[in-house]
């Protein structure tokens, strides 16, 4: 039987690093990367999240079909990051092709993005002893100005939710401290 937990925080709050250090508790360990390296900053940030974890665990670039690739893990690991959530919808969105004023089209996506997201959650159920899922906190700043960038922050939210009623744990990641929610 899986356990999952959740780890969200605002950027730069230490989520990556409490994930690995709860996952650093087992010796078979997954991690599923869903940040594609559109550009030099994000190469570096990635090289920075490759460096930082051990080199014995596995990596799966999954941008796109998070669900996919728990599934052929096989139970094959004791444990299972995702890194990160909000990357992983950003993807989703992206491959849908949003236009920037077609909120007309938005009620269809949000039904086609939660069943991606019902998906995963119920792959992260039939899997590895403990799947660690981290996420970002997007909603607590300004609302945003464009449609789509509202989509997405309400999405994210809702996503959060969604895997956060799901989860056995829920951590909340404050300048570096975790806070137990769940």
């Amino acid at each position: 039987m899986s356990h999952i937990a959740l780890i969200v925080g605002g950027c730069r709050s230490g989520k990556s690093a409490y994930a690995r250090k709860l996952a650093c508790r087992y010796k078979q360990v997954a991690y599923i990367a869903t940040a594609t390296a559109s550009d030099d900053e994000m190469r570096e940030r990635i090289a920075r999240h490759i460096n930082d974890r051990p080199k014995h665990w596995l990596t799966i670039e999954a941008p796109l079909d998070v669900a996919s690739a728990l599934k052929d893990l096989n139970n094959e690991v004791e444990a299972v990051i995702i890194d990160c959530l909000t990357l992983y919808l950003s993807n989703i969105i992206a491959a849908g092709k949003f236009k920037l004023k077609d909120t007309a089209s938005y009620p269809e996506y949000e039904k086609q993005i939660n069943a991606q997201i019902n998906g995963l959650i119920q792959a992260a159920k039939e899997i590895a002893p403990m799947v660690l899922m981290v996420s970002n906190e997007l909603g607590q700043g300004l609302v945003p100005y464009e449609p789509l960038s509202r989509f997405f922050r309400d999405m994210a939210g809702l996503m959060n939710q969604r895997v956060a009623q799901a989860a056995d744990e829920v951590y909340k990641l404050e300048v570096g401290i975790p806070v137990r929610l769940k």
